[in-house]
């Protein structure tokens, strides 16, 4: 079962900035992810077997305690969170994104990880003719999915986290 949570953070951009004279330039902007792992335990039928009423699925209890993650993962289901990331150039300014597919969220003091995939629906709105375009920037606006995917069953009860670096070329 997935869980898609409403957009929780919305990460604007300010790195870069020191570069608007030069005409081009690169910049990064990095996103803090932290989850909470909890014990979960499913009743392991027999193979071929679906004994009804005796499989479950553990509930979200929903803490609530992160930016981009709601709750708490447990291995019987994929957990989802968002973020939106903003660039803002001058008119027909080119800019180039690259980021990660998949990063992993470390938990202190092991080497248990939880591997994230890393989703992006992207668009461009751009600066419109009139005075009123004169004033507005291209917006370069990226809609990033975090997807925790269910089955990550060898990682213990704890807090992990991580950073999602996204790294951008302007001219």
């Amino acid at each position: 079962m997935k869980k898609t949570l409403s957009l929780f953070a919305t990460v604007l951009l300010t790195s870069g900035l020191a570069h608007a004279e030069s005409g081009s330039g690169t910049g990064t902007i990095t996103v803090p992810l932290n989850v909470s792992v909890g014990n979960v335990c499913t009743w392991w039928g027999q193979e071929g077997g679906d004994i009804a009423g005796m499989n479950f699925t553990q509930t979200d209890r929903g803490d609530g305690s992160t930016a981009i993650f709601g709750g708490t993962y447990y291995a019987t289901k994929d957990l989802v969170g968002a973020a939106q990331l903003k660039i803002k150039c001058t008119k027909d300014t080119v800019v180039t994104r690259s980021f990660p597919q998949t990063v992993k969220l470390m938990r202190a003091g092991s080497n248990d990880y939880l591997q994230v995939d890393v989703g992006e629906t992207f668009s461009l709105n751009p600066s419109q003719g009139g005075d009123a375009g004169h004033t507005v920037a291209d917006q370069h606006i990226s809609d990033m999915t975090f997807t925790i995917r269910a089955g990550q069953w060898g990682v213990s009860k704890g807090s992990y986290s991580g950073n999602f670096v996204m790294t951008y070329d302007y001219q």
